[in-house]
């Protein structure tokens, strides 16, 4: 597991805490700072991909000279889009930015949650926990059909 900073920790961890209490079962892919590396291995990172039911990409504001993209992530909401898999791209408010870069994302839906202390209200739905449950509740839903 990589070192995401205070911030992205808290973040993580909230996002653990909510698919949690929705009753899922957590299968955690992250990135080192540097962004070009995995841990675990990418043969891990592609199976945890192929066996999860969804994903969720968790982008946050990253330290000043560190990719908060990298160059895997694309790659991995391919992945999981290829294989028809609800996937929620879940951006920290004033870091959209982050997406610049990303050439194919375009009306990908990627809901904003709050930063700091705002993120973690677990009864707001625009925290990460109210945007996590809205997306189980969607997806839960959409297997029914």
């Amino acid at each position: 597991r990589a070192d995401l900073g205070d911030v992205g920790n808290a973040y993580a961890s909230a996002v653990r805490d909510a698919l949690q209490a929705e009753g899922a079962e957590v299968l955690e892919v992250n990135q080192k700072p540097d962004g070009y590396s995995l841990t675990p291995t990418s043969v891990q990172v592609a199976a945890s991909l192929w066996t999860a039911n969804a994903g969720i990409i968790l982008l946050f504001g990253a330290p000043k000279g560190t990719d908060a993209l990298g160059r895997n992530v694309p790659h991995e909401f391919g992945f999981l889009q290829g294989q028809g898999k609800p996937i929620l791209l879940l951006i920290e408010d004033g870091h959209s930015d982050i997406l610049r870069e990303w050439t194919n994302i375009s009306g990908v839906r990627a809901p904003r949650f709050p930063s700091g202390a705002m993120a973690m209200k677990k009864d707001d739905d625009w925290s990460i926990y109210g945007i996590i449950r809205q997306f189980m509740e969607t997806t839960r839903n959409a297997g029914r059909s």
